[in-house]
C-alpha cells in the first residue's frame, strides 16, 4: 500500500471515520487536529490520536508529515493563506 510507513494529518478530523479506515487499512502512523471539542472525544474514544488545533496553529513541528489530507473543511476555515503557510511548514 502507498501509504505505508508514511506519516499522515488528517486535517479538520471530525469524528476520525477516515482515521479510522486509514489505520485499518495501512502501516502508517496517522494523526488527527480538530478544533471541536465533541467531535475530538469521538475520535479519540476510536482510540485514534488526536489533537486540539485549527488552520492558524497546527501543533505539529515542522517536517513532521509525509502527506496531509482533509476531507469537507475548507470551508470552515477563515483564512486559507495562514492554513497553506502551516501546510507548507509541517511536511
Amino acid at each position: 500500500m502507498p501509504l505505508d510507513g508514511r506519516t499522515i494529518l488528517d486535517f479538520g478530523c471530525g469524528t476520525g471515520n477516515y482515521m479510522y479506515a486509514i489505520k485499518k487499512l495501512t502501516t502508517a502512523e496517522i494523526y488527527g487536529v480538530e478544533p471541536s471539542d465533541d467531535m475530538r472525544e469521538k475520535a479519540l474514544s476510536k482510540g485514534l490520536n488526536v489533537r486540539n488545533g485549527d488552520h492558524s496553529v497546527i501543533p505539529f513541528g515542522d517536517g513532521f508529515f509525509d502527506f496531509i489530507y482533509m476531507t469537507d473543511v475548507i470551508h470552515h476555515v477563515q483564512d486559507l493563506k495562514i492554513m497553506f503557510s502551516e501546510f507548507f511548514r509541517i511536511p
